[in-house]
């Protein structure tokens, strides 16, 4: 029977079941409203619901790990989640969400919505060639994490990991810059991580410290070759004008 409009902007109904304990959920397209000016999240041309975030780059560049950690995120079902790590600036930020933007624009929706959280507290400017700090975070804690989880899927209650656990739907959430946590918040993320679900809940988790849960993803250094080709790209993309024969 129904209970309520859970979330109009995913145009979803909640109906509680009459001879067991628990509710499910149903999309009605003909609910689905706006995205309100200043909502901290988006509706892409699939449905998906996504929070805001800002791309770091203005073209991705795979540097060959795209299509593994997409095929993890469709297909593989012997883990709820993967680490991507390697050190700063080889595009582990870029990759992840470049698939989060991927996923919102696929033909089917394969995941209801997507959380991608940060935690990065700095970033490698390449024009200047510098270290510079990220002054707004996304997250800095474990229940920064939780609120941020629940105010992109419309939870009654922002700071209860129980309306994570219990979601009825699919659920992709993105970890970047795992290592900036303390080290209190890590075990916490991580003890969270396991109680996921796998057959609703996908976790990838980027960090440059080798602190692995679930499968592992490297991002290795560029050699020779594969480097000369990235540069060439960026200067395409960044710097229409330039020679590149020179």
């Amino acid at each position: 029977v129904f209970r309520d409009v859970h979330d109009r902007r995913a145009g979803k109904v909640r109906y509680n079941q009459l001879f067991h304990t628990g509710n499910k959920t149903r999309e009605w397209p003909t609910l689905l409203s706006p995205i309100a000016h200043g909502d901290t999240r988006t509706r892409t041309t699939n449905g998906t619901i996504i929070n805001t975030f800002h791309p770091n780059y203005r073209k991705y560049i795979d540097l060959g790990i795209k299509k593994q950690l997409t095929d993890f995120l469709l297909a593989n079902r012997s883990s709820v989640c993967a680490t991507v790590w390697g050190h700063g600036g080889v595009g582990k930020t870029a990759t992840v969400q470049a698939i989060c933007e991927e996923l919102g624009n696929r033909p089917s929706r394969a995941y209801d919505y997507v959380v991608f959280a940060s935690a990065k507290d700095r970033y490698y400017d390449y024009y200047t060639g510098s270290i510079k700090s990220v002054t707004e975070r996304t997250i800095d804690s474990y229940e920064s994490l939780v609120r941020c989880i629940n105010g992109t899927i419309g939870a009654e209650t922002p700071d209860s990991i129980d309306s994570i656990l219990g979601f009825d739907g699919k659920l992709l959430l993105v970890i970047d810059d795992f290592e900036t946590f303390a080290g209190d918040d890590k075990r916490k993320i991580q003890e969270f991580v396991k109680r996921l679900d796998i057959n609703r809940h996908k976790v990838l988790i980027t960090t440059r410290a080798n602190i692995i849960t679930g499968l592992e993803f490297e991002t290795n250094e560029l050699q020779i070759e594969s480097t000369i080709a990235f540069l060439i790209q960026v200067l395409s993309s960044e710097f229409p004008d330039f020679d590149i024969d020179q």
